[in-house]
């Protein structure tokens, strides 16, 4: 198209030259009669166009040139420096969305990743307390009591001491059953621990030295206050899963 512009269009042929790669128009070749335009991209040298003709013409403003031509190849040259500024640009702006993609799942994956490791502490943390309360109601709890009965009263405060510092651990199981029901009596509230942690009634009946009777009309009322005694949940599981 570009040939068409100058005053001798079959004499006019023209080279696109952009980095290492060049466009050239029909029968193109070079000869001592030429005009060039830079093309820049971001202000650096990326090119040129450069419009020659093929035999020698008459003398004008450049050569054999035009001041026009000039003017339009200024105008050409302009157009396409902004047309690779445009799409460099949006080369870059896909690369930097690429990216921001690229990014974001990986930001995404470390928070899944991150989640399932919390997820593992907190199973893991669960379990150990578990396993600690079960130890200390089914183990150690008995053995104080049946110790309270046997030492001295002066001993005794250590005892007291010692059974206060063992229900610190078991803290949040007590904790979260007294936010789901006001209405259990610490006996009550010792009795759903122990249940928690497997004991069976008669493990119960023992260990508070109390009736089997007794520790059955306790589960009876602890069903009703939490609200399952028209159900056929299981009372255990229920309290495991608070």
């Amino acid at each position: 198209m570009i040939p068409s512009g100058w005053q001798y269009p079959e004499s006019t042929c023209v080279r696109i030259v952009f980095h290492d790669r060049e466009f050239v128009s029909d029968n193109f070749e070079t000869t001592e009669f030429w005009q060039r335009a830079e093309l820049t991209v971001d202000g650096e040298p990326v090119g040129s166009v450069e419009v020659f003709y093929r035999d020698e013409k008459p003398t004008y403003d450049e050569g054999p040139f035009l001041k026009e031509e000039r003017l339009l190849l200024d105008v050409l040259a302009c157009e396409l420096s902004a047309f690779l500024q445009r799409k460099q640009d949006d080369m870059k702006l896909q690369l930097a969305t690429n990216k921001l993609r690229a990014d974001q799942q990986l930001l995404e994956d470390k928070n899944t990743a991150l989640g399932e490791v919390l997820d593992q502490i907190d199973n893991e943390k669960r379990h150990i307390m578990h396993q600690v309360q079960t130890n200390v109601d089914k183990v150690v709890m008995p053995i104080l009591r049946m110790l309270s009965n046997k030492v001295s009263p002066s001993e005794q405060q250590y005892l007291t001491l010692l059974s206060n510092c063992l229900k610190d651990v078991t803290a949040p199981f007590m904790s979260n059953l007294g936010t789901r029901s006001q209405k259990l009596s610490p006996r009550e509230a010792e009795v759903c621990n122990m249940i928690r942690n497997g004991m069976s009634s008669k493990e119960i009946s023992a260990a508070l030295d109390v009736s089997l009777h007794t520790v059955l009309k306790q589960r009876q009322r602890i069903r009703k206050k939490l609200g399952i005694a028209n159900d056929k949940t299981n009372l255990a599981s229920f309290l495991q899963t608070i």
